[in-house]
């Protein structure tokens, strides 16, 4: 009998300090009126909102300093996106420049989605593996 209240007065001293450690703290009087410190995780409204990229590959249809046409795939329709003073523009890794840019070429590079309007280009990659036009051997 005596080891069950020893048992039970241990159960209850540890059932008491796990509620005082949940429990919330109580405020004292100086802070009784002063407002709870916000919350670091919530983001602040003035914070960019992430920014949502996505690989581009394509062959270029039309290019135009504000647009960039990549040829949709088959019954597709052409996609636009819209380039920027910012689009950085490479070809391999040395720097190029949009008169670089010819119809019929294979380009890669990455894109940022957007709420509004196309798509913006944030690079684009000239230096893409061109596919080869040889001829296929026949059998």
């Amino acid at each position: 009998m005596k080891h069950k209240t020893m048992l039970v007065a241990a159960m209850a001293a540890f059932c008491c300090q796990s509620l005082a450690l949940a429990a919330p703290k109580a405020t004292s009087p100086a802070t009784a009126g002063a407002e709870a410190p916000k919350s670091t995780t919530a983001a602040a409204p003035n914070t960019p909102a992430k920014t949502v990229a996505y690989p581009l590959t394509g062959t270029v249809v039309a290019i135009s300093a504000t647009e960039l046409t990549i040829k949709g795939g088959e019954g597709k329709p052409d996609r636009v996106y819209a380039m920027t003073p910012q689009t950085v523009i490479v070809n391999g890794d040395k720097p190029a420049k949009i008169d670089e840019v010819k119809v019929g070429q294979k380009v890669g590079g990455r894109l940022e989605k957007s709420t509004a309007g196309h798509d913006k280009v944030l690079k684009l990659n000239l230096g893409v593996k061109q596919e080869s036009q040889s001829k296929p051997k026949s059998k």
